[in-house]
């Protein structure tokens, strides 16, 4: 009976971590997204945020609006990767 209740333990701790490790990589991806956005912001000024607009046909982006859509393109790619949704890409003729 103590070894199932060791086990038990061990495996809700380990999946408990696990969860936590990747909420914490999907937090810290979206914020490493937010910074970036509003770096390349700072860089190109208005511009970009104007070209985005006139490709999509849109006039809702303004000023300040590039970090949230880098913060949420990180955010979604690292909850696909902190989940294993997508695995590491391979490379014709790379090794392993």
């Amino acid at each position: 009976m103590k070894n199932f209740l060791f086990t038990t333990t061990a495996v809700i701790f380990v999946i408990l971590a696990y969860v936590l490790i990747s909420t914490a990589s999907i937090i810290a991806g979206m914020y490493i997204g937010i910074g970036f956005g509003y770096l390349i912001e700072l860089i190109t000024g208005d511009s970009l945020i104007n070209m985005i607009n006139y490709v999509l046909n849109i006039n809702h982006l303004e000023k300040g609006d590039l970090g949230k859509i880098f913060g949420i393109i990180t955010a979604f790619l690292a909850f696909l990767t902190s989940f294993g949704v997508v695995s590491k890409v391979r490379i014709e003729g790379q090794n392993e």
